[in-house]
């Protein structure tokens, strides 16, 4: 227990706290200076009646912050786990429920701190607790906004327009670096996040990016592979009917019906029509390749990342446009094969 003085009554010898001028059971003015108070040891006594109460008010505190705190990482350990991957990086909800739990857990010893600094008084630290968790949320809120804060979103709001193939296309006036991921990966992701969340790859290879730099490629079977560039994704490719894009198109699926999807989106496609290129003002393009007119292949990449590939490749191979007619038909630069 936190140490308090007791001060026995002269007249009556009843222990009093430190704080009473009056003894609780005679009255007798305890700071007269003829019959001063006696200081007396606090082992003497284990559970003081009036003490009894500020120690359970201060534990109960405790202990519900504990609670509170446990409950918060248990939800985080059920909620971040992936049955197919084990437990997966933190989300931004598992953030908030990290600083929630890290709240509780330090509520707990700013409690015992408050109480030893005010002496007991209860409303000092209540009101000090209050703050304290006030101040968490605060920091856990702002933690989830900036963690969700899409900076694609911004991107796609800038003026200014690009073109594939001298066609004077517009570019997409949305971002596609979040249009594709598996197992919640996406560009820019780290290689730690790669592997804590699928594992070391089956295949570890190098690809040259430009003149003296090399990215390193992972490959998990033939479905899946992404490309790194200063230890960041910069290229996931994916042949997993299991994964498609936000806006439906996946493995299995027609020419047309990937046409249909992205309706309203500039788009360019290659001589045979045996792939769709989509891209946006940031350099990010999203590629679908087919075979005997089907999807077999969605590959997401950041081609600001991999600077070697200049713009002029891509327009020297997809330099074919395909335009939408105002009946909603499409118009493609020659026949599908």
């Amino acid at each position: 227990m936190i140490p308090i003085d007791f001060y026995a009554c002269p007249m009556c010898q009843e222990v009093n706290e430190e704080h009473r001028t009056y003894c609780k059971n005679c009255g007798t003015w305890l700071l007269n200076t003829h019959y001063p108070a006696k200081l007396v040891k606090q082992s003497r006594f284990s559970r003081p009646r009036a003490y009894t109460g500020e120690v359970k008010q201060t534990w109960l505190i405790v202990l519900v912050s504990l609670v509170l705190g446990a409950a918060a990482f248990l939800a985080l350990a059920l909620t971040s786990f992936d049955a197919d991957k084990g437990y997966a990086p933190l989300h931004s909800w598992g953030i908030i429920l990290f600083l929630l739990g890290l709240a509780f857990v330090v509520l707990t010893l700013i409690s015992a701190l408050v109480w030893a600094a005010s002496r007991g008084r209860y409303a000092t630290r209540r009101a000090v607790g209050l703050l304290f968790v006030v101040g968490m949320s605060a920091l856990a809120l702002g933690f989830f906004l900036s963690s969700t804060y899409d900076e694609s979103t911004a991107a796609g709001s800038r003026s200014g327009t690009s073109s594939l193939g001298g066609q004077g296309n517009s570019a997409l006036s949305g971002s596609l670096r979040n249009e594709f991921g598996v197992y919640g990966l996406q560009l820019g992701d780290s290689q730690d996040k790669v592997i804590s969340r699928l594992g070391a790859p089956t295949r570890k290879d190098f690809q040259r990016i430009s003149q003296g730099t090399a990215g390193s490629v992972y490959d998990y079977g033939n479905q899946l592979s992404f490309t790194f560039l200063n230890g960041r994704i910069i290229n996931i490719s994916s042949r997993d009917p299991e994964f498609g894009t936000k806006r439906g198109a996946s493995i299995g699926d027609s020419f047309d019906r990937v046409l249909s999807l992205y309706r309203g989106y500039s788009m360019n496609t290659n001589q045979d029509h045996s792939a769709l290129l989509l891209r946006d003002r940031d350099s990010n393009l999203l590629l679908f390749t087919f075979s005997y007119n089907r999807l077999n292949s969605i590959q997401l990449l950041d081609t600001k990342g991999m600077n070697a590939i200049s713009n002029s490749i891509w327009d020297a191979v997809f330099d074919r446009s395909i335009k939408i007619n105002p009946d909603g038909t499409y118009q493609y630069p020659g026949s599908l094969n």
